[in-house]
């Protein structure tokens, strides 16, 4: 399903939109949409994040002073770890729909995509500080930097294969 070119959205449209359109890879996202949910993405991992990471600071200390037994880890820590995995999880497909959609708006396949994971994962492995190893950091930071750009880049509006009716 194509959706309509929308351009500017604001900021509580754009997470509406970034919901409603959970599985939809087709179309395009604005640079607003896309940047706007990411501030809301970033806010609530943000309120999420302060108390679980003071419940795991409470749960360690409490596990050094048990003698490193399990005894003193609170449902707290649990409960919080819990949500924010399925926050996490939740959200997992619809940042990669609205990603994909932002590349359709500036005319460059979803597919592509594919290698902003695969790349970090290889540049967070590679540890020899060989020439090779450099290499491979030094192309990988150039193509995440370009996938980046492609984020903040002006859409294309003619000639976009990923748009119709442009």
């Amino acid at each position: 399903m194509q959706r309509p070119n929308h351009g500017y959205v604001g900021f509580l449209k754009a997470y509406g939109m970034y919901w409603k359109n959970y599985f939809n890879f087709s179309g395009n996202s604005s640079r607003s949409e896309y940047w706007w949910t990411f501030l809301w993405n970033t806010i609530i991992g943000i309120v999420i994040s302060i108390p679980m990471l003071i419940s795991l600071i409470s749960m360690f200390a409490q596990f050094e002073h048990n003698n490193y037994s399990l005894s003193g880890v609170s449902i707290f820590s649990l409960i919080m770890i819990l949500i924010y995995f399925i926050w996490g999880l939740a959200n997992l497909i619809p940042q990669i729909s609205l990603t994909v959609r932002r590349y359709h708006d500036v005319n460059f396949s979803g597919w592509w995509y594919i290698l902003t994971p695969l790349l970090a994962s290889r540049l967070a492995i590679i540890s020899t500080h060989n020439w090779t190893a450099v290499v491979i950091r030094t192309i990988g930071f150039i193509l995440l930097a370009f996938f980046f750009y492609l984020l903040i880049k002006n859409p294309v509006r003619t000639n976009n294969k990923y748009i119709k009716n442009n």
